[in-house]
């Protein structure tokens, strides 16, 4: 994801495996005991949930709010399966002021995120985006085994005027849970982008092969008393990943400071931005380097990935 200043209020589930220890809401629990997803036995199942992963990396946004990479599509990959300061954009290191986040020295800590980016010009009230627990699931390089090392839903997020997410939030957002904690609702602003997250955490970013993201998303009526205005809005949610040199960095943080005056924190990268309606859809990132004829697929800027048939002989927790 893009020009961000502060991505995160607060750690959900934290993972520290190079502690061989997982900590999930003040508890501490052997790493061994993180649930390992099962394959699904259906190959033609399977095969089907995958084309969904590799044409939300690969295919263009439904609608274009910009001309970057992440306001078109396809997805892309950034610093992908590769978290070190080193494995960066050209364009960005050569623009730091300091070099100190430019070495070999893996970034330490994740952060997953999302944003609904609005593209209605009539001011719309009355609609929510709904969305499940945000799950990222972790192929290890010492096991090759996937485990998801975060499921829990959007804690904090923000609002950016014209969908332009630099800076600081134009607007704090207020989070609406359900009442038995498996979903969250944030109000769909005309003319702002939501840019919500789980919550920075430790890694041992160094044992990471692959990442896989996903989360649930409608639209909902914000009091179902009110008038139906979900077929008004046009929203689309797109998601990443992103990593950082250290838990608590922040994008005012003077070693990010770049020459022309922007802000930037390069990520894992991101999917394609897709449409959310009134039924549940699945939206998706992962560092795969998924192939497309129309689009030429997943790139690196400059990247990090696994190949499609990667992805199939062991596929992530779908």
């Amino acid at each position: 994801m893009k020009r961000r200043s502060v991505l995160s209020l607060a750690a959900g589930a934290v993972l520290a495996s190079g502690a061989g220890i997982a900590r999930a809401e003040g508890r501490t629990v052997p790493l061994n005991d993180v649930p390992v997803h099962q394959i699904p036995a259906n190959p033609a199942t399977r095969e089907e949930q995958l084309k969904h992963l590799f044409e939300d990396m690969s295919r263009k946004n439904d609608y274009a709010w910009g001309s970057n990479r992440a306001q078109t599509g396809p997805g892309q990959l950034i610093m992908g399966n590769n978290p070190k300061g080193t494995n960066t954009p050209q364009w960005w290191y050569e623009n730091l002021v300091h070099q100190d986040y430019h070495s070999d020295k893996l970034w330490q800590a994740i952060s997953p995120w999302m944003t609904a980016v609005t593209h209605h010009d009539a001011s719309v009230s009355n609609v929510r985006v709904q969305m499940s627990k945000y799950i990222l699931n972790i192929l290890h390089r010492s096991d090759n085994t996937w485990r998801t090392v975060v499921a829990q839903p959007v804690v904090g997020g923000g609002y950016w005027a014209g969908n332009d997410f630099s800076g600081d939030p134009d607007i704090e957002a207020e989070m609406f849970p359900s009442g038995d904690g498996l979903y969250v609702a944030a109000d769909v602003k005309t003319g702002f982008g939501f840019h919500g997250w789980t919550g920075e955490f430790t890694y041992d970013t160094g044992d990471i092969l692959a990442l896989h993201a996903k989360v649930a998303a409608r639209l909902v009526a914000a009091d179902p008393a009110k008038p139906d205005n979900l077929d008004k809005v046009h929203v689309q949610l797109q998601g990443g990943v992103d990593y950082y040199p250290y838990i608590g960095t922040r994008i005012k943080d003077p070693l990010l400071k770049l020459k022309d005056g922007g802000v930037y924190f390069p990520g894992a990268g991101f999917g394609r931005a897709k449409t959310i309606t009134r039924n549940w859809g699945t939206y998706q990132f992962a560092t795969v380097y998924a192939t497309n004829a129309e689009t030429g697929g997943v790139d690196g800027d400059p990247g990090g990935g696994l190949t499609e048939q990667q992805f199939r002989d062991n596929p992530p927790p779908l």
